[in-house]
């Protein structure tokens, strides 16, 4: 009989208002808000994967499922910006956690 391994770990979350990532799908951001630039260089200095949630705009409610973005290419602006591009990460499947 097989059995399934399921790897669980906390990821930070990036909410984006009508974003929804797709496994093996790019997703170039511009990062310029100071608490993502703090997180993103925490990311960048780690394992370069974050959570991506998608944001109803015209109700602020969060999804409650998103995806595993992996960060491929990063160029820092010289005003601390960054531009970066992730790849979306098979088989992912992010819940925000109780706590």
């Amino acid at each position: 009989m097989a059995t399934s391994s399921i790897a669980v770990r906390e990821l930070p979350l990036f909410p984006l208002p009508e974003v929804v990532l797709f496994p093996g799908r790019p997703l170039p951001l511009h990062i310029f808000e100071f608490r993502y630039r703090i997180m993103m260089n925490t990311i960048l200095e780690e394992d370069r994967r974050f959570g991506v949630l998608m944001v109803d705009p015209a109700t602020g409610e969060i999804a409650k499922v998103g995806s595993c973005a992996e960060v491929v290419r990063c160029q820092r602006l010289p005003d601390d910006r960054l531009k970066i591009l992730t790849i979306g990460q098979p088989s992912s499947t992010l819940r925000p956690s109780s706590s």
